[in-house]
């Protein structure tokens, strides 16, 4: 997606995840349950990251959306892969919903 570098924010965003950066709660690394991701508060909070996300990357060069198929592993009916493809949706708004997909953030 372009990015060179890391913003200082980036370390307290995944804090907020409950993914600190070199701590992972197990040798095995981060928990990648349903019950860890799929509770409420967790699922807020990474939808405002991943908005936050793609508004910090539109603000400079504007990412194609269509780009991240080729960067996550989709299934040829994974609705994901015809939502990146529709320009009727604000490309920031699609990729928000991308960054924040379990296809995404378990690859």
């Amino acid at each position: 997606m372009g990015a060179r570098r890391v913003g200082r924010e980036v370390p307290e965003m995944l804090r907020t995840l409950r993914h600190q950066v070199w701590a992972p709660p197990a040798p095995t690394g981060y928990k990648d349950g349903v019950a860890e991701w799929a509770d409420p508060d967790s699922l807020m909070k990474r939808a405002e990251a991943s908005r936050s996300l793609a508004s910090e990357l539109s603000n400079g060069e504007q990412p194609d959306p269509r780009d991240m198929i080729q960067v996550i592993a989709l299934g040829a009916n994974d609705p994901l892969r015809d939502m990146l493809a529709d320009d009727s949706l604000e490309s920031v708004e699609r990729l928000a919903l991308c960054l924040a997909s379990p296809a995404f953030q378990w690859r």
